[in-house]
């Protein structure tokens, strides 16, 4: 979907509602947004502008200047993934994302057991021989980060800690991973650091590894790269710059990954990650009970299908039952036939003797036992007469 304003009217926007409200109306995340703004020279509130303004406090607003190129005049906006989401699922996103904390800020709010000894290993593990901290749950929570950053991950824990708190949101302990619990869904995280390069520098047992190799090489008159030492082409350092990420594959276009940027930290991207694990949760717990709904669908259809072909068996069983008892009812009446011709022919060599008396009256006495007229009315066949098996196609 794309939208197309002009920079007046995104301005306005932008001064008359926080950017979270602004870019959600747009389809856009905070940042996508702000990218906007400075591609077209639209100045943005500062930070604390709308906490300041909420409690009477004189704000300044920026003015719009002409741009610097006419073309910036007109902004197309391309929607992000949120605006393909069903109106249903939205409404529900809203309602959370503008659902306000209801704990006290004051309170003493005890740490989760496993936060605490995060924080504790963290003060207290070495780094390995590239200077990274790795913790792994479900001992710890999940995290891969730079020693120079381990006191501020702490800092960052404590305040993540009180604002999951505030938000209702719970950690789970699992045999195997840590887990955020919102709305009854549940899904794992981490705080991981970005990795930088530079040029690997060969140390010097590397580099007489591979002067050996050379001169092996070379003396040997071969030109293969087989057994050549392997020496790594970059070195990665810790940047600096933290992630927080949400480990949920939703498809649904939701931000489940927080960064340190350019204008941006990950304390001050805190509220949006609460945001994130709320949202992750109410569209996961959607899409959740979509699928239950649509398995349900699916099961009753199922049944309804085995129900027919059931019945369809049933009644191919009841039409073989009936012509069966067409076929002993018509070789009752054939075999009577054949007695009454056998009698007349007969009847001119006077009274029978007594051995074909006796043969003709357990013959009539067999035929009227298998005339079906003369049994008991059947009972009509039902399905519990039958296994499932018994009414296979």
């Amino acid at each position: 979907m794309t939208k197309s304003m002009a920079r007046k009217e995104l301005y306005d926007l932008i001064w008359a509602k926080p950017m979270t409200k602004a870019s959600q109306e747009l389809g856009l995340s905070d940042v996508g947004l702000k990218k906007i703004c400075v591609k077209h020279e639209i100045p943005t509130p500062k930070m604390g502008h709308w906490a300041k303004k909420a409690h009477g406090k004189k704000v300044r607003q920026t003015p719009l200047r002409p741009p610097s190129d006419p073309k910036l005049e007109q902004i197309k906006i391309h929607g992000s993934n949120f605006s393909k989401l069903s109106s249903d699922l939205q409404k529900k996103i809203s309602f959370v994302e503008n659902k306000k904390p209801s704990a006290n800020s004051n309170e003493d709010i005890p740490l989760y057991k496993v936060f605490s000894k995060t924080i504790k290993k963290l003060e207290s593990k070495k780094p390995d021989s590239s200077g990274i901290i790795n913790l792994i749950a479900p001992k710890y929570i999940s995290c891969s980060i730079g020693a120079n950053s381990a006191v501020r991950v702490t800092r960052f824990l404590r305040t993540l800690h009180t604002a999951i708190h505030r938000a209702n949101i719970t950690v789970v302990a699992e045999e195997k991973d840590i887990l955020l619990q919102f709305d009854g869904e549940t899904f794992p995280f981490s705080i991981t650091e970005k990795l930088d390069r530079r040029p690997h520098e060969n140390t010097e047992l590397e580099q007489s590894k591979l002067d050996r190799w050379e001169q092996e090489r070379k003396s040997g008159d071969w030109i293969s790269l087989l057994g050549r030492p392997q020496v790594p082409e970059w070195d990665y350092f810790p940047s600096g710059k933290l992630v927080f990420k949400i480990e949920y594959n939703g498809y649904d276009g939701l931000r489940r990954t927080f960064s340190d940027a350019k204008i941006q930290t990950l304390e001050s991207v805190l509220p949006d990650i609460i945001q994130g694990i709320q949202t992750c949760a109410i569209s996961k717990k959607h899409n959740r009970e979509k699928h239950e709904k649509q398995a349900r669908e699916w099961e009753l259809q199922r049944e309804q299908r085995e129900r027919i072909r059931q019945l369809n068996a049933l009644e191919g069983k009841r039409v073989n039952v009936l012509s069966e008892y067409l076929t002993q009812w018509q070789q009752a009446n054939q075999l009577r036939e054949l007695l009454d011709n056998w009698k007349q022919k007969r009847a001119s060599d006077g009274q029978p003797s007594p051995d074909e008396l006796e043969w003709l009256n357990w013959a009539n006495a067999y035929i009227d036992k298998n005339d079906p007229t003369n049994q008991v009315f059947p009972k009509l066949l039902q399905l519990e007469d039958f296994s499932p098996w018994e009414l296979r196609d």
